[in-house]
């Protein structure tokens, strides 16, 4: 029904705003990196912020997110039974 393809079209935009977030996550993370690499004050401040510890807790949390999004999406799949 209508109805269905509605509610199904909902959890597939859900589903891809999610992935959106991880993504400017990730462009957000490439921009702090790049910051890190300058020699000024500011970026040696920063180094001491986010150490490669830091870098292996962003690792896993993302992973732990893309994780949680292809679940979704799995689901979101198994639930199209429209025609």
């Amino acid at each position: 029904s209508h109805k269905e393809v509605k509610l199904w079209l909902e959890s597939v935009e859900d589903a891809v705003y999610e992935a959106d977030d991880v993504l400017d996550e990730f462009d957000i993370e490439a921009q702090r990196r790049q910051m890190m690499r300058g020699n000024t004050e500011v970026s040696k401040k920063v180094r001491l912020l986010f150490s490669s510890s830091n870098q292996l807790a962003f690792g896993l949390k993302m992973g732990h997110k893309i994780k949680d999004i292809n679940e979704k999406l799995g689901e979101v799949a198994s639930h199209r039974t429209f025609s």
